[in-house]
């Protein structure tokens, strides 16, 4: 789990890979654009992350992070109460 601090941190940090995405491509980030920015978004905070480039889904896991924190990443909204 993540504090509130640490989540306000991520948030943070997924905005600015975001806005650079958004400044290359008009399209919405998915899939595996969206699971590589969040990947870089906790390696930035210094939590880590095992997710790697090989576009392969596991049910409710797309990389771990932090104390073994298992984050599914999904488009639209990021909320705090999933984590």
């Amino acid at each position: 789990m993540f504090t509130e601090e640490e989540f306000k941190k991520f948030t943070t940090e997924l905005r600015i890979y975001l806005g650079l995405h958004h400044e290359l491509y008009d399209n919405t980030c998915k899939d595996v654009y969206l699971e590589e920015l969040t990947s870089k978004a906790f390696k930035q905070m210094g939590f880590g992350s095992d997710w790697k480039p090989i576009c392969s889904h596991y049910i409710g896991k797309d990389q771990k992070v932090k104390n073994d924190t298992r984050i599914s990443n999904k488009s639209g909204m990021i909320l705090k109460r999933r984590w």
